[in-house]
C-alpha cells in the first residue's frame, strides 16, 4: 500500500532538530531514533541503519509506518544515487548548509516527522533521518518561538534569543566564549558548548552572571565562534 507523505523543504527552525539532542529536547520534541543510509558501490541500493531509542510500545508503533516511509522513499527520491542528486538539484529553495552539497527536506506521515540531511555526493553515508512524533515536535517549536529569555535577578527582562542563536559571555577579565542556546520551557535552556551541554534556570544564570561579573550579550549572524585555537580559558565557576 502506497504511503500518503508531505514532503517539503526544511525551514531553518527544524534544521535544528536534524541532529542528536540533548534528553530534555529528545524528551519534549518525541524524538524516536535516527536512520543513517549509504548507497553501494553502483551507486544503486540504498543501504540503511536505524538507531531507535524509544521503548518497545514506541518502537513498534513507529516500525510498523516507518518501514512504509522508508519503502516509498527508496522507489522515488532515493531509488538511487543519481536521483537523490536530481531531486536535490531541482529543488534549490531546500535548505543548504554551509557544507556544499547538504540539503535538509522534511517528510510527514501519518503520525511522524521525518527531517533528513541529503549529502548527494559523499561516497560514505550520504544520508540522515531524524524521527519525531509529529504532534510533540510541532508542540515544542510552537513553544519555543516564544524566545529564550535572559534577565536580571529581579527578573527584568534583558534580551531573548532565538531557539539555536548563540550568545556571548564576557567575564570580569575581559576573556568570552560563546555559545549556543536552546530552548527547554519558558524558564529553563540550554548552553551547548565544546565540552557539552548544561542546563540552566534563567533566574540561576543571572544570578551566576552576577556573581562571577560576567555580561552576557546575544551574537547576531554574522558574528562567528571563537575558534577552538583562539578560546580562552574557562571562566571559574561556569562549566559544571
Amino acid at each position: 500500500m502506497k504511503t500518503d507523505l508531505n514532503i517539503r523543504p526544511m525551514t531553518p527552525q527544524e534544521k535544528i532538530y536534524a541532529g542528536l539532542q540533548s534528553s530534555q529536547i529528545s524528551g519534549q520534541t518525541g524524538f524516536i531514533g535516527v536512520l543513517v543510509g549509504s548507497f553501494n558501490q553502483q551507486d544503486k541500493d540504498l543501504s540503511i541503519k536505524w538507531n531507535i531509542l524509544q521503548e518497545p510500545p514506541i518502537k513498534e508503533a513507529f516500525w510498523s509506518e516507518a518501514q512504509s516511509v522508508i519503502k516509498e522513499l527508496r522507489n522515488t527520491i532515493f531509488k538511487d544515487r543519481n536521483a537523490m542528486q536530481e531531486y536535490c538539484a531541482s529543488h534549490t529553495s531546500f535548505f543548504k548548509s554551509q557544507t556544499a552539497d547538504v540539503y535538509g527536506l522534511r517528510v510527514d506521515s501519518a503520525r511522524y516527522s521525518y527531517l533528513i540531511l541529503c549529502h548527494p555526493q559523499s561516497k560514505d553515508h550520504c544520508l540522515y533521518l531524524y524521527a519525531y512524533s509529529t504532534e510533540a515536535l510541532e508542540h515544542h517549536m510552537k513553544k519555543a518561538e516564544r524566545g529564550i529569555r535572559f534577565i536580571t535577578p529581579d527578573y527584568k527582562e534583558k534580551f531573548r534569543v532565538a531557539d539555536g542563536e548563540r550568545i556571548r559571555i564576557i567575564g570580569a577579565d575581559g576573556n568570552f566564549r560563546d555559545r549556543i542556546c536552546r530552548y527547554i520551557d519558558d524558564t529553563h535552556f540550554e548552553t551547548e558548548g565544546e565540552f557539552g551541554g548544561t542546563l540552566y534556570h534563567i533566574c540561576e544564570f543571572a544570578e551566576l552572571c552576577e556573581k562571577t561579573g560576567s555580561q552576557v550579550i546575544p551574537l547576531d549572524g554574522e558574528q562567528k565562534d571563537v575558534s577552538r585555537e583562539q578560546r580562552p580559558p574557562k571562566t571559574k565557576g561556569w562549566e559544571r
